[in-house]
């Protein structure tokens, strides 16, 4: 989610087992399924009648399962809801191929050989000796770096390097100097010198049904006992996929808060018709509708708490989460980051008039505010909703974002609070983008120097979920 704004576990080799196998195999390739989707990678790490299995960014990984390896036949399946994920193949010296098969959706997948896993084997979130929690996040399919997220800091690292040597850079595009070492060793990492835990997680690959279509997602829920609260991600703008959810799965899971991150209808495994990037109403109610499937698959889930139910939405989801809230009763908060409180015709003219960064401003930033507010609201326009919402809900928001009017924003949230008198909060942090990354202008040039999220962020978070009985 954070890289649409922006835009905008380590795994163990093992013994093969068997015969004059050798002692530790790894395989590394992707599958389609269903075989019209977008293909997203596969790693196995096989040791005996065991594996470790990863799958690509945003989806689960470092997964332990059996695996069925003999004749050639190799076997494996990976947690999922309502059904596992089933791959069945048949197996070289160098290659595997074979289906994959969750419930009646079938497709093919292709692993090779490799001497070392790739990146993708290392995605995820430890415990460091100092007890804050590290995420190792892949955003290159948006054109972003792997990051290393420092998730009390809010530093966002470049990453460089192999799975078996990280090497973090000081900001968030500049991956020299190295300013931070990990190494990946006997499946196990190593931070700054210091043994580092991956969080326990339970991760499932999961199918959900909204209005005639398959969306497709993955659940990750802590690794300890009770029902817990959970917040389904709603993405921004464009096509975008589970993977986008990376950072946001972090910032609740280290909380305790399951997560639910799917691909938009249309890409990625989801099926359907892509609506397309442009906010109208017709698509926003498409989102909406698909985001209070998401909340009723959420309350079914035999480990999660139906009455701490919520909704993340990023950028364009500021649109479609109040939306999606006001028809569902079980939607109990949300939080909100970038996400307009003014129509999608105000923000598009704000966007026009500040080029969304890409240039120097013409005139100052409250010029072009109060040419917004005079040009007046056009198209979907949230507030109706906003205003007749009860729930908690939580807006957070750069200073200097020149994608939508921040400062907008939060003047109608002022008005809204004072008419209402509902549990509305809001914190702008001022150096902050439309990705919340520090940027004293603004400007998107400007990235390749910021060190990240303020660390307020973090504390605001952290403190609005633990007064709302979200946080463990």
């Amino acid at each position: 989610m954070l890289a649409a704004v922006v835009v905008a576990a380590v795994l163990a080799p093992g013994p093969a087992g068997g015969g004059a196998r050798p002692a530790a195999v790894s395989w590394s390739g992707g599958f389609t399924l269903p075989l019209s989707a977008q293909p997203v990678a596969l790693t196995v790490l096989e040791s005996g009648a065991s594996a470790v299995v990863s799958l690509g960014p945003g989806h689960a990984t470092g997964v332990q399962t059996s695996l069925a390896r003999s004749s050639g036949r190799f076997g494996f399946s990976l947690p999922g809801r309502p059904w596992p994920l089933v791959f069945s193949g048949t197996a070289t010296a160098s290659t595997v191929t074979g289906s994959v098969r969750q419930g009646a959706t079938a497709g093919r997948f292709r692993l090779a050989r490799v001497a070392r896993p790739p990146l993708d084997s290392v995605l995820g979130l430890y415990r460091l000796a100092s007890g804050h929690v590290l995420g190792l996040v892949d955003y290159r399919r948006l054109g972003l770096p792997v990051w290393a997220v420092d998730y009390s800091t809010g530093s966002f690292r470049a990453l460089s390097g192999t799975p078996g040597v990280l090497r973090a850079g000081p900001t968030v595009l500049r991956t020299a100097p190295t300013v931070a070492r990990g190494t990946v060793a006997n499946g196990r990492l190593t931070w700054q010198g210091a043994r580092a835990t991956r969080l326990p997680v339970r991760q499932y690959e999961i199918r959900f049904p909204s209005a005639g279509v398959t969306l497709a997602g993955t659940l990750t829920v802590p690794a300890t006992p009770g029902r817990h609260p959970a917040v389904a991600v709603v993405h921004g703008s464009g096509p975008s996929l589970r993977d986008e959810g990376q950072f946001t799965a972090g910032l609740f899971l280290t909380h305790g808060i399951a997560v639910l991150s799917y691909d938009k209808r249309g890409n990625g495994q989801s099926g359907g018709i892509y609506p397309g990037g442009f906010a109208s109403a017709q698509a926003i109610e498409a989102y909406a509708a698909d985001a209070d499937a998401a909340i009723r698959f959420l309350g079914r889930q035999p480990d999660l708490d139906p009455h701490r139910l919520g909704l993340f939405g990023g950028s364009q989801g500021g649109w479609i989460v109040p939306l999606a809230a006001f028809h569902s009763p079980l939607v109990r908060f949300a939080v909100l980051e970038s996400g307009p409180v003014v129509s999608v015709g105000e923000s598009d003219s704000f966007a026009a008039y500040t080029s969304q960064g890409a240039a120097p401003l013409a005139r100052p930033l409250a010029q072009i505010e109060a040419q917004v507010e005079h040009d007046g609201p056009s198209g979907f326009d949230p507030r109706p909703f906003i205003r007749r919402l009860t729930i908690p809900m939580l807006w957070l928001y750069g200073g200097v974002d020149m994608n939508q009017p921040s400062h907008l924003d939060v003047k109608d949230l002022e008005q809204l609070k004072a008419a209402t008198g509902h549990d509305y909060e809001w914190h702008l942090y001022p150096d902050g983008n439309h990705g919340l990354f520090e940027l004293k202008t603004g400007l998107n040039s400007d990235l390749a120097s910021s060190r990240g999220l303020p660390a307020a962020f973090f504390a605001d978070v952290a403190s609005w979920l633990r007064e709302h009985g979200l946080a463990r």
